[in-house]
């Protein structure tokens, strides 16, 4: 729930001392259910200049959807916002209940109830923001005080809004790459990737782009602005706008630049593209046949549903019960089997992150969980999983260490095993999206191992998407603005889990859960943060690198996780020896009895559901 936020807000600077005394809890992931898009939207609803006026206002006003909601989309957004009349004593939204709306207040007097207080508003505001960008949970409720009246966007108009702009701005990409004599020709699938690839530059009014004479190792297209083009003994030559492109020999080979290119006033944006990205990209548009991996056998392939029995619950989840089971004809087979209800899920519209989490099944690298098979029965499906006796990183992180962070040594050990894991899965085109300690656990022999692939995406490199997906502490500004993203958002998330495994805290969190307060922090800058002593200088560099908010400088978009593996926080660190499990890992695992362990058994039976979205398990 977002209120009126002064545009020079910045964040709380609080003590590590206080942070500690914070109650922590496990934290889910979010993600924006998305149904079939069609091109279809409503029609405009027509409004006055000071109507339109006023909705600008109240965006403009709030600090965070001010940088969500901009640029070209705003005038769209404003223009399919309808009103909708209240009545006194009505309530618009509930606190608990899953939004689908946002709405700007425009008329009457408002009662805003938490957990903690009750207070009244009548001034233009936001509010229900966050329903627009996630599922997210109503965090209080509002009702009408008075007759009443609010302007309206629906979650579903706003994301075929964003569909409908991205496809814009990469044809409008596209169109600028066709008109270039280099690519005139290239396959769509090329100029696809390229224009991906472009990065927007901005360049004020006066300020030389290229000089003449200089070495060019980068291509230029004017998006927005007039630049001026010049020669020596020549004087200006002619002045050119949107469309115009300048360097495009640099993609192909170092030169030298032929002409000065000038911003003319107020300001100039070029996208750029430089030789050493396009030829990344062509590189990997070689037809080249990968290597082929060795897929182990599946000694388990014959084990039926009906063929284990339950031993003890291992725990809940929001969307599920993981339960541990042996062979009932081998009690030394033990597996975790993870179950969830399809009513649930469809309910929900989880369906694809069900599907998704089936993908671990193909994943065979020592540090992921294995998936042996999965099952369905008309109300469960079920993933049989290999048992990780040793719980998940977020109980030993915040259970089991007296100060609730890992000595830096330690850490390093845990992002070590988390690296080579996303390592593997980038190697196959597969960003993941939600790494955090919950999704982390501990083997027997002290090792760790990733799990919970519910918010992967199979993306290929240069590619982007840009659904919002993962847990809101880790989520990286592109995807909190709802732009266009690809794996560089599991590098944020890199920085982010460091910083958490040696404070025992994210960078970002708002201490009171507060999803909106976390996201003006992301949006703030790693720089703004306070970092606590306890970080050294080195992994603080690491963290830093990791985090910068242009996803197209963050460390690990050259050579991907290996360039992480290089920074001197690892340094002269045996990665070899830890592929081979021959490092001796500083945790232990220690038998623990699991009838200290209670459960409640399920209280209610789902319906069953028989659609058919599960046919493949």
């Amino acid at each position: 729930m977002c209120l009126c936020i002064s545009r020079k807000w910045a964040p709380k600077k609080e003590s590590y001392e206080n942070e500690k005394e914070k109650k922590k809890n496990r934290r889910y992931a979010v993600f924006q259910s998305i149904s079939e898009f069609t091109s279809e939207l409503p029609p405009v609803t027509v409004k006055t200049k000071g109507e339109e006026s006023l909705i600008e206002a109240a965006i403009h006003q709030n600090e965070f959807m001010s940088r969500v909601i901009s640029g070209d989309i705003l005038k769209e957004v404003i223009a399919v916002m309808y009103r909708r009349e209240i009545e006194a004593e009505e309530t618009i939204i509930k606190q608990g209940n899953t939004g689908s709306h946002m709405y700007v207040s425009i008329q009457g007097t408002f009662e805003l109830t938490t957990s903690k207080s009750t207070t009244t508003f009548n001034d233009v505001r936001i509010f229900g923001e966050l329903a627009i960008l996630y599922d997210a949970k109503r965090l209080a409720t509002i009702k009408a005080v008075t007759n009443a009246a609010v302007w309206v966007l629906d979650a579903s108009v706003y994301q075929k809004l964003l569909v409908k702009h991205n496809i814009k701005e990469q044809d409008e990409k596209v169109n600028f790459l066709i008109r270039n004599g280099v690519l005139r020709d290239a396959e769509e699938r090329v100029l696809k990737l390229v224009a991906n690839s472009l990065r927007s530059e901005f360049f004020t009014g006066g300020k030389h782009i290229v000089k003449e004479g200089e070495k060019g190792n980068k291509f230029y297209i004017v998006r927005a602005g007039t630049v001026k083009v010049s020669k020596v003994g020549e004087g200006i030559l002619g002045s050119h706008g949107r469309g115009y492109c300048f360097g495009e020999k640099a993609l192909l080979e170092e030169t030298r630049r032929q002409a000065t290119i000038t911003a003319n006033p107020p300001l100039v944006e070029c996208l750029t593209l430089s030789r050493k990205l396009f030829l990344e990209v062509t590189e990997y548009l070689k037809v080249t046949p990968r290597r082929s991996t060795i897929i182990p056998s599946n000694p388990y392939k014959n084990i039926e549903l009906k063929d284990l029995q339950v031993v003890y619950t291992i725990g809940i989840g929001g969307f599920g019960r993981i339960e541990m089971v042996v062979v009932k004809e081998d009690k030394n087979k033990v597996f975790a089997l993870k179950i969830m209800s399809k009513h649930s899920i469809v309910n929900d519209n989880r369906q694809q992150q069900a599907i998704n989490e089936k993908m671990q099944i193909n994943c065979h690298s020592p540090f992921i969980v294995k998936m042996y098979k999965t099952f369905k029965d008309s109300r469960y499906i079920f993933y049989m999983l290999e048992y990780c006796p040793g719980g998940d990183l977020w109980n030993l992180l915040y259970k089991g260490q007296n100060n609730n962070r890992f000595r830096e040594k330690d850490a390093k050990f845990i992002v070590g095993c988390v690296l080579e894991a996303l390592e593997y899965l980038h190697n196959k085109d597969i960003i993941y999206r939600d790494l955090k300690p919950e999704n982390v656990l501990l083997t027997t022999t002290g090792y760790f191992k990733l799990t919970d692939f519910g918010y992967i995406k199979k993306l290929a490199k240069f590619e982007k998407t840009f659904t919002f997906a993962g847990t809101v502490e880790y989520v990286a500004p592109e995807v909190a603005q709802k732009k266009t993203y690809d794996r560089s958002v599991d590098f944020w998330a890199c920085g982010i889990f460091i910083f958490e495994m040696l404070c025992g805290r994210t960078p970002f969190n708002s201490f009171d859960g507060n999803d909106n307060k976390i996201f003006r922090n992301i949006l703030s800058g790693i720089e703004n943060i306070q970092f606590p002593k306890l970080i050294s200088p080195v992994a603080k560099d690491l963290i830093l690198k990791l985090c910068k908010a242009n996803p197209t400088e963050r460390l690990g978009e050259g050579k991907g996780i290996q360039d992480i593996k290089n920074h001197k926080w690892y340094d002269r660190y045996n990665w070899q020896k830890l592929r081979n499990f021959q490092i001796d890992s500083p945790f232990k695992y220690q038998s623990k009895s699991y009838k200290s362990r209670k459960y409640q058994p399920e209280k209610e039976i789902p319906p069953a559901e028989m659609s058919g979205w599960d046919d493949d398990f």
